[in-house]
């Protein structure tokens, strides 16, 4: 097998094990920073010709971009970082994908047992570095040639299989290493602790091949949901964040025999999608007592956590009454205590086998109408105060990305104002577009590294939103660009500091707010893009920005837009907007 280095060192020949079974078992994609002490399993990704690899200078940046070529995948992707601190940077990007579900097998070099405590140069502690926040640790000892192969591999198709089943998640794997480190001075071993191997030598399969259990309902059970769904005259259809995106069409037939709107999370990719079961201005809708005060008697709710603090919020106000959560793993997502039964499965399987129970109330059609006349009325408003308007607004650029062409693109979207301003704002059209974002823990940390990864992980390109202060969090992420064959568009909306936080309470403390938690700054971000030999232009306009971002999207080339934005501008225009929903809501009812 030319990708297993049988001829020189026996680290060489461990790390090259290592790397070959986790090919084998379906880790494509290699993330690497370079070091001394984990030249071994580096060396074995470089001369194993089948792998995908990708080197970044930074550690953290390297852990956001395998974090989201997963999430594009849906696949585990591998790590590999040298000893000390550059293990301790990779904490950050652990937590999302841990938080978010998201599997990565993070390699780790290190020093062996009888190097550690003893004040060894570039060596900390990095036993269960990563606490609860990976769902697997193995301290793999030093290479030894009295330890069978088969074990090796072995840990190898367990740990994979963990970062899958039953919770996906990071895992980590500890490894030691002795001098020598560089893959060809010669050492001499015993082979055969290879014995056992001769079979898998033969083929391109794992030593352990693990089959998936199949999404199973017990036989009442579909009728019995069914039954439940059918006596709720006032229900809604909650779709969260969605990691099979092939279920969308199924919730949307499930709402039409139900009669029942969709309020979707905007990762979900159903809030782009013009259906008149989708209510696209919820959040706005909520502003007024007669849509937030509405007495529900069923929520059904698809996938992972809300953006929404209002539609929580009104969730919330029903608490008691049927709360069905529909999520394929057993992890608990209730942070309002709402949820009265839990179905696991996923999203698919369940509407099939539901969908064709259910009789639906005779109340339900004048319950979906009252939803969607709102909706629509909303939508047109946005249309004239947001799209005709000549005033560069973050609201109107939100509206102006979600009206792309999504069948042939994705979108990420930042933690702070981008995700919530597209969440309020977007247009809806033909495609639900596949969106990313981390969720998870919700930083701002990562994001362009975490967006570049997503763009090559689905092979297609990616339009980025996010705020100045994101965009300086995560300069390095920009290094990626230059080894990308599809194109990042990345708009930046750049208020001078933390936005976010004008929207918050703490914004009436006047003597403290500025400086504390705004944080404005007069860094050119231009030069950051320039650094990394990045296209960036800078617009004050609607009509530069439509100019700019199309001319983006034609050209097949990465761009930076710098929209120039201003915190206290920003707050009185959504006041401004706020206003005028409340005021055409008022007229409807």
């Amino acid at each position: 097998m030319t990708a297993v280095n049988f001829s020189s060192n026996l680290n060489s020949l461990w790390a090259s094990l290592i790397v070959e079974e986790l090919f084998r078992l379906g880790c494509h994609f290699f993330v690497l920073s370079p070091g001394s002490r984990s030249a071994p399993l580096t060396a074995a990704v470089a001369r194993n010709e089948k792998v995908k690899s990708t080197v970044c200078f930074d550690e953290r940046s390297a852990a956001f971009y395998a974090l989201g070529i997963a999430k594009a995948t849906q696949k585990p992707v591998a790590v590999i970082v040298t000893s000390a601190t550059a293990v301790a940077n990779l904490m950050p990007a652990i937590v999302e994908a841990s938080m978010d579900r998201v599997p990565l097998i993070i390699l780790t070099a290190d020093r062996p047992f009888e190097l550690r405590q003893v004040g060894a140069n570039q060596t900390i502690d990095q036993v269960k570095i990563f606490g609860n926040y990976v769902r697997e640790f193995i301290d793999l000892p030093p290479p030894d040639d009295r330890i069978s192969a088969r074990v090796l591999l072995g840990i190898i198709d367990q740990l994979f299989l963990k970062s899958l089943k039953p919770l996906a998640g990071p895992v980590h794997l500890n490894c030691m290493f002795r001098e020598p480190l560089e893959p060809d001075e010669v050492q001499t071993y015993n082979a055969a602790f290879l014995t056992d191997l001769q079979v898998w030598q033969t083929h391109e399969k794992p030593l352990t091949k693990h089959w998936s259990h199949q999404n199973y309902l017990a036989k009442s059970e579909p009728a019995q949901i069914a039954n439940t769904l059918s006596h709720a005259e006032r229900g809604v259809i909650v779709v969260g964040y969605l990691k099979d995106t092939a279920a969308l069409p199924f919730i949307l037939q499930l709402s039409r025999v139900l009669q029942w709107p969709i309020l979707a999370e905007v990762t979900s990719g159903l809030r782009f999608l013009q259906d008149p079961m989708v209510i696209h201005t919820v959040d706005h809708l909520l502003l007024h007592p007669q849509y937030f005060e509405q007495k529900l008697d069923m929520v059904l709710h698809f996938g992972g956590r809300l953006t929404s603090k209002r539609l929580q919020q009104f969730l919330e106000n029903h608490k008691g009454k049927s709360y069905i959560l529909v999520d394929d793993h057993f992890e608990r997502l209730d942070p309002n205590f709402l949820v009265t039964d839990r179905v696991y499965t996923n999203a698919t399987f369940f509407c099939q086998e539901v969908c064709v129970a259910i009789q639906p109330s005779v109340c339900a059609e004048s319950w979906v109408q009252d939803w969607q006349e709102g909706s629509e009325k909303l939508d047109k408003l946005f249309c004239q105060i947001i799209d005709g308007s000549d005033e560069l607004s973050e609201p109107y650029v939100a509206r102006a990305i979600s009206q792309s062409d999504w069948s042939t693109r994705a979108l990420f979207l930042s933690s702070s104002m981008p995700i919530r301003d597209m969440s309020m704002f977007a247009s809806a059209g033909l495609e639900a577009p596949m969106v990313g974002a981390n969720r998870g823990a919700s930083g701002i940390d990562g994001i362009m590294s975490t967006a570049c990864g997503f763009a090559v992980g689905l092979a297609k390109p990616v339009t980025l939103l996010i705020g100045d202060l994101a965009f300086l969090h995560d300069g390095n992420g920009l290094s990626f660009l230059s080894k990308m064959t599809v194109p990042m568009v990345i708009v930046v909306l750049n208020n001078q500091g933390g936005g976010i936080f004008s929207f918050l309470p703490i914004a009436k403390a006047t003597d403290i707010f500025s400086q504390f938690f705004d944080t404005p700054h007069e860094h050119r971000l231009e030069g950051l893009s320039h650094a990394f030999a990045v296209k960036h232009i800078k617009v004050t306009t609607t009509r530069e920005f439509d100019q700019a971002y199309q001319e983006a999207l034609a050209c097949g080339q990465h761009r930076v837009i710098e929209v120039m934005s201003n915190t206290a501008l920003n707050w009185k225009h959504h006041e401004y907007l706020k206003e005028k929903v409340i005021e055409r809501l008022q007229h409807l009812c």
